[in-house]
Formats: structure tokens, sequence, C-alpha cells
């Protein structure tokens, strides 16, 4: 964190999850005796969402964005994906994802020279375990979409459920007070002493 702090790095961080037919089920109330009934559509079918949070610690900029799809995401979409995110803020980054074989693929697609996904700007990948959601604040942001915002809902259709997904995360999203404490919740800690 001090040496990101120090190179004016952005802490870029990537994650995948899906939202699907079937609501996520939370706490809710009815009249005494009448037990509230989620009727989902039968369809198992999903989004997968692929989203990137940076956070800038010299200056406490936030930036969110996120890519749904109805397929898969392979490495060389998550490596385009983040490849564009990178070129556009044009500043160098510290990428955090988890250990997975996609993302190793998408490493390799990133830092090769030559390849159309390779990055203009600096990038490095501080080594991480290949499941841990308690470092990464992209958790919170599908934890807060799929619970707090989508909680008990139940679309009528697959593009309902698309409309309604795309909505949540990105109003997420445009909080970057909201952004930087789900950075804090991971563990990372942002000094606002110099910030403007």
């Amino acid at each position: 964190m001090k040496k990101a702090r120090l190179n004016d790095e952005w802490l870029v961080f990537v994650d995948e999850s899906s939202f699907g037919m079937q609501s996520t089920v939370v706490r809710t109330w009815g009249p005494r005796g009448q037990t509230p009934v989620h009727v989902g559509s039968g369809q198992w079918d999903r989004w997968k969402v692929l989203g990137v949070l940076a956070v800038a610690p010299a200056s406490g900029a936030t930036a969110f964005s996120h890519w749904m799809t109805p397929d898969g995401l392979p490495g060389l979409i998550i490596a385009e994906f983040v490849r564009d995110f990178l070129n556009y803020y044009n500043k160098p980054a510290v990428v955090c994802w988890d250990n997975a074989p996609t993302h190793k693929y998408a490493k390799r697609l990133l830092t090769t020279p030559g390849l159309n996904t390779a990055t203009r700007v600096a990038v490095s990948f501080p080594k991480m375990p290949t499941y841990a959601p308690e470092l990464m604040p992209v958790e919170q942001v599908w934890k807060v979409g799929k619970i707090d915002l989508l909680g008990n809902f139940v679309p009528f259709n697959f593009t309902d459920l698309e409309w309604e997904v795309d909505g949540s995360i990105a109003s997420i999203g445009d909080r970057p007070e909201l952004l930087r404490a789900f950075v804090r919740w991971a563990g990372f800690e942002l000094d606002e002493s110099h910030w403007q």
C-alpha cells in the first residue's frame, strides 16, 4: 500500500460474480400467519458480472466499472476489459485479483509485449491466494448488490434481471465514499490527511 502511494499507482481490484433468475432471499416480513412466498420463474439463467474497483491512495480518487454477459468470463475477456480500464485512466497500477486460472491467463495477456491485449501503463501483480474474498473490496459490491439492493427481487424475465443488476451495480459505483469504505473493509488503510 505504501509503495502504491509513493509511486502514485492505482490499486485495482478485479473480481467476478453472477446474478441469477432465482432471487436472493433475505429477511422480510408479512402479516401474522401469512408467510411471504417468492414465486420464481423456474429458470436458472445467470448474468456473469466482472467488476473492477480502483482507488488512488495518494489522492483518494476512486473508479468502478463493470461488464455483464450471459456467457462465461474467459481470461481473454477479463484481460481486454482490464486493459481498457487501465488505458483509460492511464496511471500505473497494482492489480489485485485471486489466483484463479483465468486470471493467470489474463495476466499473461496483459503483460506480454506485442499482443493487442497488453497495457500501455506499468502494471504489477502481487501474489494473492487462490480464493481470498476477505481481501477483495469488490466482494462488498456484490454483497450490497445481491442482498441490500436486489434482495427478494424476483425478475419477470432475463432482460428484467439484466436491467436491475446493471442499475444496482452502477449505482454502487457512483458512490466514491462507499467504494473507499469497501477498500478499508478489505484491510487496506487509506490516509486521508493529504487528500485535496
